[in-house]
């Protein structure tokens, strides 16, 4: 099970998404630790806002936005996107070197945000009874 996007390329952002996992207890404190995902070393995360929202396919999500500093530096700016199917959440994140970058890009990657859904079958897992007797293509 994984978290599928429509994303274009953007220049100079990374954007990255993985697998589903269980859902958090506490969605806040969550969403601060996807924004502080991979930090660089003696850095911290300054999260600046949180955003509720709902994908296109009727899904809800959190966007958080923040920045990552460094000897009172801003290093990089982060976007993510914290959604939750059912029991299950995934998440979204892009890291862009300034926040100029960040600005520039943010509605194409609210955009993308917003086409966030479940795969449910992406590692061959069984979801439903046709999946016994179909075979996926």
């Amino acid at each position: 099970m994984r978290l599928a996007l429509t994303a274009p390329a953007i220049a100079d952002v990374a954007l990255v998404w993985g697998p589903l996992r269980p859902g958090p207890d506490d969605t806040a404190r969550w969403a601060t630790e996807v924004l502080a995902a991979e930090l660089p070393a003696g850095a911290r995360v300054d999260v600046h806002g949180f955003e509720a929202r709902t994908t296109t396919t009727g899904w809800p999500y959190d966007v958080v936005v923040g920045v990552v500093v460094v000897d009172e530096r801003v290093v990089q700016a982060r976007l993510a996107a914290c959604y939750r199917f059912l029991e299950y959440a995934g998440a979204a994140l892009a890291i862009a070197p300034t926040v100029d970058v960040l600005d520039a890009a943010r509605p194409v990657l609210l955009a993308a945000f917003a086409t966030g859904r479940p795969d449910w079958g992406a590692d061959g897992t069984v979801v439903c009874l046709r999946d016994l007797v179909v075979p996926r293509s």
